[in-house]
């Protein structure tokens, strides 16, 4: 995750997610963000590539 946040807020935005990786689109990040706040939190992106929401990004 460290990568990709480019603010270092620990959660990655939209904006960042495709910034890092071109390849998830926006239906798989609402999915993946389970409070619906518009963020991913490590443990949201954890859960999202367990659960094969998303693909297992590396880190």
């Amino acid at each position: 995750m460290s990568d990709a946040d480019a603010n270092a807020d620990k959660m990655l935005s939209m904006d960042e997610m495709k910034a890092a990786y071109p390849e998830i689109n926006e239906d798989q990040f609402a999915l993946a963000d389970a409070n619906g706040d518009g963020m991913l939190t490590e443990q949201e992106l954890k859960d999202a590539v367990e659960a094969g929401v998303l693909p297992d990004l590396g880190g």
